[in-house]
């Protein structure tokens, strides 16, 4: 996906995250106020929340490796996400809050790597050492898009930004993270208080 692709607005998020981008590029233009708008893949990182049923998939996975607990896929696993370390995406939003060249422009902030929902599930289980399972169930009313890759070429042209994080690095960090957030043994609750 480019910049320059048209939105799919399948969701209210989805379109409100573009009538944002709309308002932005009125200021923009009626005030000269410098923006720059920036759309993030599917960030991931410390501190992911695992609640919502519907975004965080690597957070979800993650706490459920480590309770050893199947990981459930919806539909068959082949629908493909890119993922980007939250880091890396911080850097990248930095660069173009302040550089001179993004002002007025859409960049996507992402890794450019396409990764299956089958190979992230395999990959959590291999970098948390456990022995969860992965489950299968029906795919959700939700879940309409089956492939999501961006095109980062045009920041990596403008602002010099890469990622510098790798999947599986990224994994390692959050599961890192998220040992030091579980409750300690015999208690009931997932997670220690922050």
């Amino acid at each position: 996906t480019s910049e320059e692709d048209k939105p799919n607005l399948l969701t209210f998020y989805s379109t409100s995250k573009i009538s944002a981008e709309a308002y932005a590029e009125c200021f923009l233009n009626n005030y000269g106020l410098k923006i720059s708008i920036v759309r993030y893949s599917n960030c991931f990182g410390p501190n992911q929340h695992q609640d919502n049923p519907y975004s965080g998939v690597i957070g979800k996975f993650i706490g459920r490796a480590l309770r050893n607990e199947p990981l459930v896929i919806h539909d068959d696993g082949l629908q493909t996400r890119d993922f980007t370390y939250i880091d890396d995406a911080c850097e990248a939003t930095i660069e173009a809050a302040i550089n001179p060249n993004a002002i007025g422009k859409i960049y996507n902030i992402g890794t450019g790597v396409e990764t299956t929902i089958n190979e992230l599930a395999e990959t959590v289980i291999a970098e948390t050492k456990t022995a969860s399972l992965i489950e299968r169930e029906p795919p959700r009313p939700v879940d309409t898009i089956k492939r999501r890759v961006l095109d980062i070429s045009l920041v990596q042209k403008d602002l010099g930004w890469q990622p510098t994080t790798s999947l599986a690095e990224g994994i390692r960090l959050a599961i890192e993270w998220e040992k030091t957030q579980l409750a300690p043994e015999g208690e009931n609750s997932q997670r220690a208080v922050i």
